[in-house]
């Protein structure tokens, strides 16, 4: 018994040394760490950017509409804010006394001495009596009100604009400059700077308004690129340079 058992023990063993292993190879892990300089740079512009500002909102009655309308919908710090105030008169009279108010939201008259990108967000690109004044008219004359109506404490505010007396079938239109403070860009973290305004039609002596509508912007920021240098310390300098891109935090 004990000589057929080793004849079978020495021909496996045989076939072992003689036919190749086909099974899969084990290949060890390797290392997720890809070593780099250290002057590589990263750019990922992969950015996944929210939806455009929202659509103007209107909302009219007895043939009395009003619009208003941002461009550009999307700006950066420093840039001009045009609003264009379009209305009409299908009502089948003639409307004494008609009057937009524009109200604007993180704003103040001219450019605020404390940038403060929470609270000022645009500001009358023009100064003194030409502040936010009507430009671009079409149709009726336009009039701004000597005063502004505003709340120091929130930031919101404007002017009412005269029409008059607007017969029927009659429309205009005319725009207001306004611009954002360079200092007004995206911050991580907080709500998108969305400088925005509201636009009522008044007739006569009414204290509620015919039609209503509002508008906003969306302000962008450049994308910005970190870089790193090794001295003798370490990695110890960082600077940040804007590239071409943009980049807004929803």
């Amino acid at each position: 018994m004990v000589i057929p058992r080793l004849f079978w023990f020495v021909m496996v063993l045989s076939a072992l040394i003689i036919s190749p292993f086909q099974g899969t190879p084990i290949v060890a892990a390797q290392s997720a760490t890809i070593d780099r300089p250290a002057s590589a740079r990263v750019n990922d512009t992969s950015v996944t950017e929210p939806a455009a500002a929202p659509a103007p909102i209107t909302v009219t009655q007895s043939g009395v509409s009003v619009s208003i309308l941002a461009s550009p919908a999307r700006l950066r710090g420093g840039q001009d804010l045009i609003y264009t105030v379009s209305y009409s008169n299908n009502s089948g009279t003639t409307l004494s006394n008609a009057r937009i108010k524009i109200t604007w939201n993180f704003w103040i008259t001219s450019r605020p001495n404390t940038l403060n990108a929470d609270k000022y967000q645009q500001y009358c690109r023009d100064q003194g009596v030409n502040a936010c004044a009507p430009l671009e008219v079409s149709g009726p004359a336009v009039t701004r009100s000597a005063t502004s109506h505003y709340n120091s404490t929130t930031a919101v505010g404007g002017y009412t604009y005269d029409i008059g007396n607007l017969t029927n079938g009659t429309s205009g239109s005319f725009t207001i400059a306004l611009r954002v403070p360079e200092n007004v860009y995206p911050v991580y973290g907080k709500d998108p700077r969305r400088p925005s305004a509201s636009a009522e039609f008044f007739v006569g002596s009414e204290s509620t308004a015919r039609a209503i509508a509002n508008a906003s912007a969306l302000v962008e920021g450049p994308l910005f690129e970190l870089r790193k240098e090794r001295t003798a310390s370490g990695l110890t300098r960082a600077s940040f340079r804007p590239k071409p891109a943009s980049i807004v935090c929803a």
